[in-house]
């Protein structure tokens, strides 16, 4: 029932689409656009970290930083090149899937835990653990491309942009 002459309908369409992306996108909490990221994270004290988002790829690299006192980048001597961690020997990213990437989005850290600051209070016999405060800085490349995005969120989409166009013909 689209006229193919009328370009108003592809205007409102894609209208319709983009708000409808942005609404699935809020409801799942994820950014699902394929995009490089830089994320900080406080330290887990485990071996494994999840990253916020997924699938997470092996190509570029991942780079991971540690640093007790980064505090997510705001100090002038955070996350200088003697922070970073070397990929296949101190750390790896999860492959779970048939064309390399993570779905998991799990780092797992080799022969150490990721970080966890530990404190000292005056009258205390034993220090603390405390939160790292953005101790852990992971820059990746994340996300789905048009080709690779799954059936089900194109078809959320397209319900969402079919409902809409109903409500505001």
């Amino acid at each position: 029932q689209i006229d193919v002459r009328n370009p108003l309908d592809d205007v409102q369409l894609n209208f319709f689409a983009e708000g409808s992306s942005q609404l699935i996108q809020n409801f799942l909490e994820r950014d699902l656009e394929f995009k490089s990221r830089t994320e900080f994270y406080n330290g887990s004290g485990t071996l494994t970290l999840r990253l916020r988002e997924r699938p997470a790829f092996q190509t570029p690299t991942p780079v991971v930083n540690v640093d007790p006192n980064g505090f997510w980048g705001e100090t002038t001597s955070g996350f200088q090149s003697n922070t970073q961690l070397v990929y296949g020997t101190d750390y790896f990213l999860q492959i779970d899937s048939d064309d390399g990437s993570s779905k998991t989005g799990l780092l797992i850290r080799r022969g150490d835990w990721w970080p966890k600051t530990f404190s000292r209070q005056r009258g205390l016999l034993a220090p603390y653990v405390t939160p790292g405060y953005g101790s852990v800085k992971v820059t990746y490349s994340a996300g789905y491309t048009i080709d690779t995005l799954p059936s089900a969120i194109r078809a959320a989409c397209d319900l969402c942009v079919a409902r809409l166009r109903y409500l505001f013909p």
